[in-house]
């Protein structure tokens, strides 16, 4: 893991403007899963899928409730899938990249002040409603 991405995760809390109302903060607390088994049936939020997965529609992290969403207090917990836990037919190597681009880009995500609930929110990285 990168130490910039690093202090990112640990170091501060996101700053999110929602209209006129102040800054308001969302701490993350990250949750790792071995089997992407385990990411499907967590509850209502959002899945997250990576382009370079073998199984595309298979969800590489999920993103629990819309609080985030909404501006509402409370920490977000994201669960993302261990770079083991992909399909080994992808080489270690782009497991790992592929777990790292995804934890990246929900902390840049969740960093920004306007949100998608549909659609990519990163270069291979995109973001559907599991209600």
């Amino acid at each position: 893991m990168s130490g910039t991405l690093m202090k990112k995760i640990l170091s501060h809390f996101f700053q999110h403007a929602k209209g006129n109302q102040a800054l308001r903060q969302t701490k993350v607390f990250w949750h790792e899963v071995e089997d992407s088994r385990q990411i499907s049936g967590i509850g209502h939020g959002n899945d997250l899928l990576h382009k370079d997965t073998v199984e595309r529609n298979q969800p590489i992290a999920f993103l629990e409730g819309f609080d985030w969403y909404l501006g509402t207090s409370g920490p977000s917990n994201a669960f993302i899938l261990k770079a083991h836990g992909l399909d080994p037919r992808l080489a270690s190597t782009n497991r790992e990249g592929i777990v790292r681009e995804t934890r990246e880009t929900i902390v840049d995500y969740l960093a920004e002040d306007r949100h998608l609930l549909l659609g990519e929110i990163g270069d291979k990285v995109s973001i559907i409603v599991n209600a």
